[in-house]
């Protein structure tokens, strides 16, 4: 597989002279697809044992078949799945595009049925978040990094990915409010108002750290004392995700990612009373639909019809 793929900075770069393989994943903008993208690819040839370029040229439908229940096999959800199909589906209509196969392996392989209508995210109670802040050790650099990393997750609602965007000069007073500015979805920017719990964690972990006044360094940093590692290197959507399970795994939760904060916090909103107007735009969701698929308020036992009947 590495004579096929390897990965340098989180990129795909195809052996040799397969060109318009670089070429279709550089196109990309958002870094997020790259990543995405690079690891379906990698994981596809990885499954069949592709050990030279041309090979590629040869996959037929049963190959993509076969990789999509293996996934499924493995547990992954629909979602993942489709987008694993999707990667691959997307890098073969450019070479199709270009000439250089005539046919897309993915066409007419049929995609796992997905429930649109909500997110399936885990979603954390309110003590577990508790107990989640309260597991974090506070006497230490690293353990004020990680609360603030948690506490934007709980009460922004943000991306993991949007976390590791964020640099010193992101995080800003304007008018009597605490804001951060993200990066999100399409390179645009939103700009979140911290309630006094989420901000005071943050200047804390500010007047801790050695950056606070590079403004234009990256906001969460590496803070191990390893002299082989680079101080200042930005912590990666992988390394905050790490961040993550370390944490979320000591308290049993199987099946926890960085979204179920973002699910949390979209539900916790609701359920407060907030206008799902304004989660819409703390989340930074284009359409309100979205919104509303994290809305569990109406599925909630507690307010089944069937209370309400009587014969």
């Amino acid at each position: 597989m590495n004579n096929i793929v390897s990965t340098d900075k989180n990129k795909l770069s195809i052996y040799q002279n397969i060109q318009e393989e670089t070429v279709w994943f550089e196109n990309f903008i958002s870094e997020n697809s790259k990543e995405t993208y690079r690891y379906a690819i990698t994981q596809f040839i990885k499954f069949l044992g592709i050990k030279r370029k041309e090979e590629l040229r040869n996959i037929k439908n049963i190959h993509v078949i076969r990789f999509r229940d293996s996934l499924l096999e493995n547990g992954l959800s629909p979602s993942t799945v489709n987008n694993r199909l999707s990667a691959i589906s997307s890098l073969f209509k450019h070479l199709i595009e270009q000439q250089i196969v005539k046919i897309n392996p993915v066409i007419g392989v049929k995609r796992s049925r997905m429930n649109y209508d909500v997110v399936k995210s885990r979603r954390l109670k309110k003590q577990d978040v508790s107990d989640l802040f309260g597991l974090i050790n506070k006497d230490t650099l690293k353990g004020i990094r990680d609360s603030a990393i948690m506490h934007i997750l709980f009460y922004t609602g943000c991306r993991i990915s949007e976390i590791a965007k964020l640099k010193v000069k992101d995080y800003y007073e304007d008018d009597g409010y605490k804001i951060l500015d993200f990066i999100v979805k399409g390179g645009k920017q939103n700009s979140v108002a911290l309630n006094t719990e989420a901000h005071r964690v943050i200047d804390c972990y500010l007047e801790q750290a050695e950056h606070g006044e590079d403004y234009d360094a990256p906001l969460f940093q590496n803070v191990s004392r390893n002299p082989n590692h680079e101080k200042k290197a930005a912590l990666t959507r992988m390394a905050l995700t790490k961040v993550w399970r370390s944490y979320v795994k000591i308290l049993g939760f199987d099946r926890c990612w960085p979204h179920s904060a973002r699910a949390t916090f979209i539900t916790q909103a609701l359920e407060s009373g907030t206008d799902i107007a304004d989660v819409q735009a703390t989340v930074a969701h284009t359409s309100i639909r979205t919104t509303k698929m994290y809305d569990q308020r109406l599925k909630l036992h507690k307010n089944s019809a069937s209370f309400g009947v009587r014969y």
